[in-house]
C-alpha cells in the first residue's frame, strides 16, 4: 500500500537520484536539519529520506555513496530498513566542498 500512496502523490520533488537512476520517496519523507525549537531534537544528519524498499530490488543504497536531492549532492551516512522491511530511511549529509 505504500507504493500506491507514493504513486497517488507522485510529483518530481518526491524523488532522489542515486546509482544513475531516479528513486521515489514517500510523501512527507524528506526532512532537513533545522535549528532546535524548545523541546525539539535536531536530526543527526542534513537530510533524511523515507522510501519503499521494493523499488530497489536486491541493490540498496549504502553508506559512503553519493546521491542527489533537490539539485544538491549528498553523501549517504546510513540506510536503515524498517522492521517489516517495507520501507527504509536514508540519512545523508550535504557535500559542501566543490559545489
Amino acid at each position: 500500500m505504500l507504493d500506491a500512496l507514493r504513486a497517488e502523490y507522485a510529483e518530481p520533488s518526491l524523488a532522489f537520484e542515486w546509482n544513475d537512476d531516479s528513486w521515489e520517496i514517500l510523501p512527507g519523507g524528506a526532512k532537513f536539519r533545522r535549528a532546535n525549537d524548545v523541546g525539539g531534537f535536531a536530526l543527526a544528519c542534513d537530510l533524511q529520506l523515507t522510501c519503499t524498499t521494493a523499488q530497489f530490488g536486491d541493490t540498496l543504497p549504502d553508506s559512503g555513496e553519493s546521491m542527489t536531492y533537490a539539485g544538491k549532492e549528498y553523501t549517504i551516512v546510513s540506510v536503515t530498513p524498517a522492521p517489516a522491511a517495507y520501507q527504509l530511511r536514508i540519512e545523508a549529509n550535504l557535500n559542501v566542498g566543490g559545489m
